[in-house]
């Protein structure tokens, strides 16, 4: 009985597992003292034309929620350069 309700609790804690325990490495892993200020990849997300939200850390980039026309993105910058990886569109 005690084996079913742990087997039970687990599968339930499974099926709720926060996104960023399954993080895709999307950029090249760069040390943290070689990334750009979060500042400045707010500012690349700005004169992109987007709407920013917010920006933290994800998959090894910089991730910069924002919106354009309407739509929400996520830009996935490579931490160092600053150069646009990924654009992904959200729901």
């Amino acid at each position: 009985m005690r084996g079913m309700a742990l087997a039970l609790v687990t599968a339930w804690f499974g099926a709720f597992a926060t996104p960023a325990a399954a993080t895709e490495q999307i950029c090249p892993l760069v040390p943290s003292e070689n990334w750009m200020a979060m500042s400045a990849a707010e500012q690349i997300g700005r004169d992109l034309g987007y709407d920013v939200a917010f920006v933290q850390p994800d998959g090894g980039c910089w991730t910069v929620y924002g919106r354009k026309d309407g739509v929400q993105f996520e830009i996935f910058l490579n931490p160092q350069t600053g150069e646009v990886v990924r654009v992904e569109r959200g729901s």
